[in-house]
């Protein structure tokens, strides 16, 4: 990463106040989307990548500290989202006591899969994927993205489809993360499945699939 680069990133930590305590803030980066344990800001040189601040209890055994060291040695997959760097920093004086810790990662800028223009795409990648996307209500995409959470949530299931699939690197993708779902848990609603644009079509990324808690 460049330097002036870093230096924003830096300034993303640094600027925080009474009123938002513990919260990253940057007048120059736009939040993007917030969930219980982390926020994405755009990045502020990149329009293509994003800033991830996520709190941490344990870098060493936190779940999602597990899953970046994990994606980190297999970049080569699809199915899980790029990542161009990762740093962790220790917030001695935070208040936040029971968080001590940032991972602020800089990773490719996805799309919601619940975006109009991506839902019948997104429908049609995971039946590509073996997944069952029959639906019993008028939204679809709801439908499709709760049969993933419950093909995830069992072991056998996700050995079953592991087996089934026609795609090597989604097979690939589950088998990495057997351990870890054993491990921590799944955690596969819609807003930890996100959509990368390719020259051939929508790729489905999984960006946060463990259980944090």
């Amino acid at each position: 990463m460049a330097v002036n680069t870093i230096m924003k990133i830096q300034e993303l930590m640094n600027q925080t106040t009474p009123q938002t305590k513990n919260e990253f803030q940057s007048p120059n980066s736009d939040i993007l989307g917030s969930g219980m344990q982390a926020k994405v800001y755009q990045h502020p040189n990149h329009t293509d990548r994003v800033v991830k601040v996520v709190k941490l209890f344990n870098p060493r055994t936190d779940a999602y500290t597990n899953f970046v060291r994990l994606i980190v040695k297999h970049q080569d997959n699809p199915f899980f989202p790029r990542i161009f760097s990762a740093k962790i920093h220790e917030m001695p004086n935070d208040a936040d006591g029971a968080l001590p810790y940032r991972l602020i990662i800089v990773m490719e800028k996805l799309h919601p899969v619940d975006s109009e223009k991506l839902q019948d795409a997104t429908i049609e990648s995971l039946w590509r994927l073996g997944i069952n996307t029959d639906s019993w209500s008028d939204d679809e995409l709801y439908d499709a993205v709760l049969n993933v959470k419950m093909a995830f949530n069992n072991s056998d299931r996700r050995k079953k489809l592991a087996a089934e699939t026609n795609n090597p690197q989604f097979k690939e993708a589950l088998e990495l993360l057997e351990p870890y779902f054993e491990a921590f848990g799944t955690d596969m609603h819609i807003g930890n499945i996100m959509i990368r644009l390719t020259g051939s079509g929508p790729q489905i990324v999984l960006i946060d699939p463990l259980d944090f808690g």
